[in-house]
């Protein structure tokens, strides 16, 4: 087939210059040349822009209105962020107040087992001190080996030391966090005497370690173990005076009539360091 004759450059530009100047010729009067020009997708399509002068404040009643409307968005803002923390610290009061509820109720039990053990502990080493005190004038009465039922649990302090710590004591009531905090102060220094009993008591035990017979004790060493059973026998009736004073302060813990008011007066039955 015969190839396709190529269009000469200067024929196309030719052909567009006459067609310009027939649309100028044959644009209606009073539409410019250039505008006869542009087709018309191309008017029809040409994006409009608008520009809005932005109105300035001039009356102080404008200008009050536009503080005014921030000051409501602030105190709306405010208002919530506050609402968001009072549910916050409310659902912390009532985590706080059920671990502080569960708590004492474990402190409360085991503060009654504690107070039975150490009322036994005081009547057993009164009993005790009279018949060493026996022993020591007559050799021949016969002395069991010291074995105090003494017995006793620290309090516990997890639920109102995590309360502490955290965000529920905000909405707590100043009273109740008295009376919490008075609580535990109270089982701290009952926890201390307590220790300070047991300790004095073992102390007084000591001698039995090694499995020596109490018809071997020498009249010395009967003295020493008088001396040290008397001594663990006031750390004792200690902690039963400090019992008395957490019920006092905590009525939760029992009645204090009901724990031994009689536990810093001394027996007429016991011998007296005096008597030996």
């Amino acid at each position: 087939m015969p190839e396709t004759p190529e269009i000469p450059e200067e024929l196309v530009l030719a052909d567009e210059a006459t067609a310009s100047d027939e649309a100028v010729a044959s644009a209606p009067e009073g539409v410019a040349p250039e505008a006869a020009c542009v087709p018309e997708a191309a008017k029809e399509h040409d994006p409009m822009l608008d520009i809005h002068v932005p109105q300035a404040t001039h009356t102080w009643k404008d200008f009050f209105i536009h503080v005014g409307t921030i000051c409501v968005g602030l105190l709306i803002a405010v208002s919530l962020e506050q609402t968001v923390e009072y549910i916050h610290h409310s659902r912390e009061l009532s985590r706080a107040r059920e671990e502080l509820r569960e708590e004492k109720k474990a402190n409360i039990e085991e503060f009654h087992q504690s107070s039975a053990s150490f009322q036994a502990s005081k009547l057993y080493l009164r009993e005790y001190l009279a018949t060493l005190h026996q022993s020591i004038k007559d050799p021949a009465v016969q002395l069991p080996a010291l074995d105090v039922p003494i017995d006793f649990v620290f309090s516990e302090f997890t639920a109102w030391t995590a309360a502490q710590r955290g965000d529920g004591l905000a909405l707590m009531p100043s009273d109740e966090q008295r009376a919490n905090d008075r609580m535990y102060v109270g089982l701290r220094t009952l926890d201390e005497a307590e220790n300070a009993a047991f300790i004095s008591t073992r102390h007084a035990e000591s001698v039995f370690i090694s499995g020596l017979d109490p018809h071997d004790l020498t009249p010395d060493q009967k003295k020493e173990l008088y001396r040290d059973a008397s001594l663990a026998l006031v750390d004792i009736e200690h902690v039963l005076i400090v019992e008395k004073i957490t019920a006092h302060f905590s009525p939760e813990f029992g009645d204090e009539r009901s724990l031994h008011l009689d536990a810093g007066k001394p027996d007429s039955k016991s011998p007296g360091p005096g008597d030996r």
